[in-house]
């Protein structure tokens, strides 16, 4: 839907509809769901973000888990 044959994504090569408006309006986590099942490949079960934490993994044995509230704060202290 929005990544193009190089794998960069531009406004212009966006194509949603009226359905697809309606359809993220109606179950805004079912839709972005929908989308990352249909659009990306996932090493792990996605669905893991939905449960409040974020799982990082950088090189082998780097790993990390961040609730968002913990991610926010990393995020602040990387901007100032």
């Amino acid at each position: 839907m929005l990544f193009t044959a190089n794998g960069i994504a531009t406004v212009t090569d966006a194509v949603i509809t009226t359905a697809d408006y309606a359809e993220a309006d109606a179950d805004r986590p079912a839709f972005w769901t929908k989308q990352a099942r249909e659009l990306l490949t996932w090493n792990k079960d996605f669905s893991q973000a939905w449960t409040g934490a974020i799982y990082f993994e950088g090189e082998p044995s780097d790993t990390r888990t961040y609730t968002y509230a913990q991610l926010t704060d990393e995020v602040k202290r990387a901007a100032n």
